[in-house]
């Protein structure tokens, strides 16, 4: 990794602090777990976590 790791919270859709909502959130359910599995094998950045990305060619953006 380039920098230090950062954590994201998204609550309804909507991005938050994650240091300030850290003790309020409640578990998410298997099926939920589940999904974001199956949203990581589905995209290819997601899946390969140990393959380097030319972030020259790649947009990032926050969603």
């Amino acid at each position: 990794m380039a920098n230090d790791e950062r954590f994201r919270c998204e609550i309804d859709g909507m991005a938050k602090s994650a240091e300030t909502w850290w003790l309020h959130l409640t578990p998410i359910s298997r099926l939920e777990h589940e999904e974001l599995l199956n949203m990581r094998a589905s995209i290819p950045e997601m899946a390969a976590t140990k393959a380097a990305i030319d972030l020259t060619t790649t947009i990032v953006r926050p969603t």
